[in-house]
């Protein structure tokens, strides 16, 4: 006769089997375990917030990117995030945002932005939009001139407008309206000089800053130790690491509220 605490035994071991083989048929047999050692990753498809609470800054190890499985990055940023790369870039671009969305992806950030596109400049069918990289409907455009540590911001920084677009609480708009409106350091409202005044718009609108403080604010969280750099424009970076020394707590709290622990 099998007792109760037997039985229980035998249906978790029936259980896990089932849990290990799925995902094991999916591809994810890192997350498996993961999700096992870790009872704070957020499972795929849920928002940050229905992460396990006090479970911030509990995060698996990182650890470089494997190459690209048969040396075909497009096909593995699709495969593994739902991310389309336009063959139009340049070919190192694909690699690229494989090794940040492999670095990244314990967080909530690929599964909020999967299904979206990444085309050159040029592609955008409004030559008056072809002048700098840009978000536009379910694609953003990029310039075919960045070295690998400025891609890896305007990368996040343009795919973060998507997150942006989505509704609260799954976005936190309306919280981040509140934090950008009233956190100064330093007398400067928004976490970079570009969230603040939004500079490569001809005349800003406060929404255009705070939409553009939104991408930059997940943008250096998820890139830590990064100068900022979003525009080229003379004057407009700081020329500091946003969250240098504690510097921007709110918002570094709310993205990690969106995007999980890093």
């Amino acid at each position: 006769m099998i007792h109760n605490n037997s039985w229980h035994k035998v249906l978790f071991i029936i259980v896990l089997g089932m849990f290990i083989s799925f995902f094991i048929a999916s591809g994810s047999v890192e997350k498996v375990f993961a999700v096992l050692s870790n009872k704070c990753i957020t499972k795929v498809g849920e928002p940050s917030e229905a992460k396990t609470p006090g479970c911030e800054g509990s995060q698996p190890p990182k650890t470089p990117a494997p190459a690209c499985p048969n040396n075909n990055c497009p096909k593995a940023v699709l495969d593994e995030f739902g991310i389309t790369i336009s063959a139009n870039l340049p070919s190192e671009y694909s690699r690229y945002a494989w090794e940040k969305l492999w670095n990244v992806r314990y967080t909530n950030f690929d599964d909020l932005v999967r299904g979206t596109f990444v085309k050159a400049v040029f592609e955008d069918p409004d030559p008056e939009n072809r002048e700098g990289s840009h978000r536009k409907e379910n694609a953003i455009y990029l310039r075919s001139i960045y070295p690998q540590s400025f891609f890896d911001i305007i990368f996040v920084h343009e795919l973060s407008h998507f997150i942006n677009d989505l509704p609260d609480p799954t976005s936190r708009r309306t919280d981040h309206d509140g934090v950008f409106k009233n956190e100064l350091e330093d007398g400067h409202r928004g976490v970079t000089g570009y969230g603040e005044l939004a500079c490569t718009y001809e005349n800003p609108t406060d929404n255009e800053k705070r939409e553009e403080d939104y991408a930059d604010m997940l943008a250096y969280y998820l890139n830590p130790g990064v100068i900022d750099q979003t525009s080229g424009i003379e004057g407009c970076n700081r020329g500091v690491v946003p969250y240098a020394n504690g510097k921007y707590p709110n918002h570094f709290k709310l993205a990690q509220d969106i995007l999980g622990a890093y």
